[in-house]
């Protein structure tokens, strides 16, 4: 019984995490507009972006469950990459395997970057799960990258339903403020269309 309650627990407070996240772009004058990203004919992922923010599909071999998008919004970029299972058949991705592949995707920004390590921030909500390590380029410290080069670069791997995975890396001059904040919330809200 405890554990039929922590998953009502579970779930009732990442739906009012989401169901927040909407209401205050609602009532802070961001308009969000809704893509789909078709991997095949029977699964779409949804991305949610806030007003600014544009999607940028790349081209990807159309007999492949998988595509390339990028995001991007002034100096904000995020490059992402859907692969969905051949078929549909679940991934079995446990938590330690997702862990397990932030810190393989990661690890090539740990020695050129501040940080010198990999902190993971968890992503758990309905719609996704996995998480993320941001870094900061030494070489940058106290200076202003010229275009095309950033200060930070913030790496994730997630989980979408269960027959996607997602590869993030997001690109910023910034590693606060409102339009990161933006760009984090596009990436904890991909979600399979339904």
């Amino acid at each position: 019984m405890k554990s039929i309650a922590s998953l009502y627990k579970f779930i009732f407070s990442d739906l009012l995490v989401f169901l927040l996240f909407f209401i205050s772009t609602f009532y802070s004058g961001v308009t969000l507009s809704s893509e789909s990203v078709k991997l095949d004919d029977s699964r779409s992922v949804i991305i949610m972006l806030p007003s600014g923010w544009q999607l940028i599909r790349m081209m990807s071999p159309p007999e492949l469950p998988a595509k390339n998008i990028n995001l991007v919004k002034d100096d904000y970029k995020i490059l992402v990459t859907l692969i969905g299972s051949k078929g549909g058949v679940p991934l079995n991705m446990s938590d330690e395997k997702l862990v397990a592949l932030i810190n393989k995707t990661s690890m090539q920004y740990v020695p050129n970057s501040v940080q010198g390590k990999i902190s993971i921030n968890k992503i758990q909500n309905i719609f996704t799960r996995g998480g993320y390590a941001s870094f900061t380029d030494k070489v940058w410290i106290d200076k202003q990258p010229p275009p095309g080069e950033y200060k930070h670069v913030t790496s994730g791997v997630l989980a979408i339903g269960d027959s996607i995975i997602a590869s993030v890396t997001y690109l910023s001059n910034e590693l606060e403020g409102e339009v990161f904040e933006e760009g984090l919330a596009i990436i904890k809200n991909l979600k399979l269309q339904e």
